[in-house]
This record gives C-alpha cells, sequence and structure tokens, in this order.
C-alpha cells in the first residue's frame, strides 16, 4: 500500500491531513483507526501506488495556483485600482479559496 499525504504542517498539527491511499480494497476501511490519528480524510484511490500518484498533481494544481497568485499580486500591486474591489469580484466567481483568498484578503 502507499499513501500519499496532503494539508501541510497546519493540518499536521491539528490532526486533520488528507490520506490518498492506494492498496487492495478495503485497506482504507481496515487501518481507519491508525489514520485517524492524524488524518481527517481518507480516500481509497486504487491500487497500490495510487495515493502516490494522486499525490503528484495534486502538488503540480497548488504550485501553479501559486504561481498564478504571485502574478495576480504583482498586477494588482501595480493597478492599485484594480485591487478596490477585486475580492467581491473574484468571490462572484467562486475562485477566492486557497492562496488566492489569501492574496484578495490581504490587497484588499
Amino acid at each position: 500500500m502507499d499513501a500519499g499525504i496532503s494539508g501541510g504542517a497546519a493540518a499536521a498539527d491539528k490532526g486533520t491531513l488528507t490520506l490518498m491511499i492506494g492498496g487492495p480494497p478495503g485497506i482504507d476501511a481496515t487501518l481507519d483507526p491508525v489514520f485517524r490519528h492524524f488524518a481527517a480524510k481518507v480516500v481509497h484511490m486504487g491500487e497500490t501506488g495510487n495515493g502516490h500518484a494522486t499525490k503528484l498533481p495534486n502538488n503540480f494544481l497548488n504550485s501553479v495556483t501559486l504561481a498564478a497568485t504571485a502574478e495576480v499580486m504583482v498586477a494588482c500591486v501595480f493597478r492599485p485600482i484594480v485591487t478596490d474591489h477585486f475580492g467581491s469580484v473574484t468571490a462572484d466567481f467562486g475562485i477566492v479559496t486557497g492562496h488566492f483568498g489569501i492574496v484578495t484578503e490581504a490587497i484588499q
């Protein structure tokens, strides 16, 4: 079996990590009592290897979002008029989450 882990240090401290488990059917239920000591969400992703295979695109998506957020920050700093209502406009489209939400709040 394998287990990709997501959530970072803050989630680890709170015991709210997300585990992406790869392995035989039922392995997540069998080990759930152990996982619940440090994870709030355990998802069986299929055969062994799929846990980490899921973690890779998850990391990629996070990195792309962080890079895009950095670009938005630069654009907002150089065009201050954009920041006046930026958060309320982006919230209408449901994109104020994660890194983007943090930056949106910071530039208002």
